[in-house]
């Protein structure tokens, strides 16, 4: 069987077309899926939670299960769209469907668009006399001076967490920080620290998670540092909220 110089020919094209077809197959994106538990905290943080730990992804090459997946992103805790997400050389990117850069404002969170981790909105909420007895008693329970104390509550749809110190006038060997988080009728200890001074963290609500694996909420707090913003996140493990990871300084 003799083929001439045309069929020969064909024959390449085809070749080359079905080479291009699965070079874009194996790349295409489009239902691109993440293989773990992902957070991109405010854009320089990419957390993945990996056999029962969570860790700081560093490097390029550990994201590659991440390059142009879908995440869901929200700015200053409202979402603001579904959008792909690249990070090259600790620089984060988000682009539409046309494969455009958005420019995007505000502290950012990105949660993996098939991933069961959601964001809880939360609200603030005045003090009164119901919330003082609440702040008094549990201060009291951990044997913590109540005077001079002013608080600050957060609302979410399972509870309320709430910020509390003394640190009015200055730090002395009674000043103290503390964050609990209130679910009907228990407080959970979030965080505590006593004879604070001007170098501890001083920690603000950043965001509130409910995973799917977790029983409890998980809290996203922030903090001054060197780097202007810094991140922990608390999640509760083993009847107790403890620091999981961190963005650190």
């Amino acid at each position: 069987m003799k083929f001439d110089f045309k069929t020969f020919l064909l024959i390449g094209v085809v070749i080359v077309i079905w080479g291009i077809f699965l070079f874009i197959s194996d790349n295409d994106s489009s239902d691109k899926k993440t293989t773990g538990d992902y957070l991109v905290v405010n854009s320089y943080n990419v957390w993945e939670y990996k056999s029962n730990n969570w860790s700081k992804l560093l490097l390029d090459s550990d994201l590659e299960n991440l390059n142009m997946s879908y995440f869901d992103v929200y700015a200053d805790n409202r979402f603001v769209g579904k959008y792909r997400y690249a990070l090259k050389n600790g620089v984060s990117y988000y682009f539409n469907d046309d494969y455009s850069n958005i420019e995007l404002d505000g502290e950012l969170l990105a949660i993996p668009s098939d991933s069961d981790t959601s964001l809880i909105d939360y609200l603030y909420s005045d003090m009164d006399d119901e919330n003082n007895d609440i702040v008094y008693n549990y201060l009291k329970k951990l044997n913590l001076n109540i005077s001079n104390v002013s608080y600050t509550k957060y609302s979410l749809d399972s509870g309320s967490i709430y910020f509390v110190t003394n640190v009015v006038d200055g730090y002395n060997d009674d000043t103290f920080y503390v964050i609990f988080y209130r679910d009907g009728l228990s407080n959970r200890l979030i965080y505590k620290e006593k004879f604070v001074d001007e170098k501890f963290k001083y920690y603000n609500l950043a965001w509130v998670l409910k995973m799917k694996k977790d029983k409890k909420i998980s809290v996203i707090l922030k903090y001054e540092c060197d780097r202007d913003v810094c991140y922990d996140m608390y999640q509760y493990i083993d009847g107790e909220y403890k620091l999981v990871i961190g963005s650190g300084e």
